[in-house]
């Protein structure tokens, strides 16, 4: 058998790993020069099943209303110029029911878990070196309202197997130090013991090297799909800049060009991409790093500790392809940081700006699957926020899939689900 993994981000990489250690022969095609150079590359870096909340709940129209109406929106919806975000945020709505809400907030979360446990087992075993962190992740409140309301997310986390506790405000600068400094006074925080953070980007870039050193795989970078061949019901084969290339089977996992991609396949793939900002700086004294990754769900700003670096992610702006940036784009990067850890960063060094465009389905579910009606067509797809978090079960569930080797629990919960 061969397979063709379209894209290399830390999905497709990590698809491509567990194709190749089942013994099957993988082609990897990506239009970038190297491995997870789009929207792995500079996410929040945190494996969080404790955050595996889907975007859809029934609050968030209005607290989506209430953001757009700030100055500084953490997130924001271009309507015009903005082809398929009305029928998408349709469908967005449409599953902010408590029922689906619910059942897909569960759906993410089993397969986050499966998943972190996948991928620390990988780090560990390949000996990556990606700068695992194992405390855990941190997030933190300035609300005590909010705070209550976390500790009913708390409760539902331990009944689903995901170890997190509630630490109260004069327990949470000698379990975090780095907060001792904090200007702002916080009610106190949701610890999730089994978060983690890593290196997203170097894992993948490390992993898929670990797969071709297996023998059974081939990666061709700076190689542009240009269009996914049939002949109704069959995948023939892809054109690419270099020429045509076939295979038994074929796997889209381009982010948030699947969606692009497929549809001259006659496939509806609703995947809208979720433009985000993030900023990778100096800190001045590496003893005074946060010891967890975590975010301010005061501010929506994620923090994850990189080695000698810290990472800042922020905002989701349904903006179409759009990538570019402005300076403006990172303040509230920096004034969360100053007023949480001031002093910290050494805002005089390298600053890494950078943003990367999330794929987010409407139902804030990955897309794990056939792509009927072609039989020989696999999506792996539409991880929106979680890509990092569930690529590895996500890669498994799928070669079970394709392989039909396993029976797996997951197979049909995150099957094609649009006509």
């Amino acid at each position: 058998m061969k397979v063709i993994v379209m894209g290399s981000g830390v999905v497709g990489a990590t698809t491509a790993w567990m194709l190749a250690e089942a013994g099957i022969d993988t082609i990897v095609v990506d239009r970038q020069s190297s491995a997870a150079n789009e929207t792995s590359k500079g996410n929040a870096c945190l494996v969080m099943p404790g955050h595996s909340l889907v975007w859809n709940h029934p609050g968030a129209p209005l607290d989506h209303l209430k953001s757009m109406l700030q100055s500084d929106p953490v997130s924001s919806i271009k309507l015009l110029g903005n082809p398929g975000i009305i029928p998408w945020a349709a469908r967005f709505l449409a599953s902010c029911r408590k029922s689906v809400s619910a059942r897909n907030t569960l759906l993410n979360l089993q397969l986050a878990r499966r998943s972190a446990g996948l991928t620390r087992q990988i780090i560990e075993q390949q000996g990556l070196d990606v700068g695992l962190q194992t405390n855990g992740s941190l997030y933190w409140h300035e609300s005590k309202a909010a705070l209550e309301l976390e500790r009913g997310h708390c409760e539902f986390l331990n009944s689903q197997g995901v170890r997190a506790r509630i630490i109260e405000a004069d327990e949470l600068t000698s379990f975090e130090p780095a907060l001792a400094r904090s200007q702002r006074e916080l009610a106190g925080a949701l610890h999730v013991e089994d978060d983690f953070s890593a290196d997203c980007r170097q894992f993948a870039v490390q992993l898929l090297e670990r797969a071709v050193n297996l023998g059974k795989v081939r990666v061709v970078f700076d190689n542009p799909i240009h269009s996914i061949e049939s002949n109704g019901t069959t995948i023939t084969g892809i054109d690419t800049a270099d020429g045509r290339l076939q295979a038994d089977h074929y796997v889209l996992s381009l982010g948030p060009e699947s969606g692009r991609m497929a549809k001259p396949l006659g496939l509806t793939l609703p995947i809208a991409p979720a433009k985000g900002y993030s900023l990778t700086v100096p800190v001045r004294t590496p003893a005074q790093m946060p010891r967890h990754g975590g975010a301010d769900l005061t501010e929506f700003v994620a923090v994850t500790p990189l080695k000698d670096r810290l990472r800042i992610t922020s905002y989701a702006s349904f903006e179409g392809f759009d990538q570019t940036w402005k300076k403006q784009n990172f303040f509230r990067h920096r004034r969360v940081v100053e007023e949480v850890f001031p002093g910290l960063v050494d805002w005089e060094g390298e600053q890494n700006e950078w943003t990367g465009l999330r794929p987010m389905t409407p139902d804030g579910l990955p897309v794990i699957g056939n792509a009927r009606p072609y039989d020989n067509l696999w999506l792996n797809t539409g991880h929106g926020f979680l890509g990092w978090t569930q690529a590895a079960a996500s890669a498994q569930v799928l070669l079970h899939k394709i392989t039909r080797s396993a029976r797996d629990d997951c197979c049909s919960a995150f099957d094609l689900r649009w006509g």
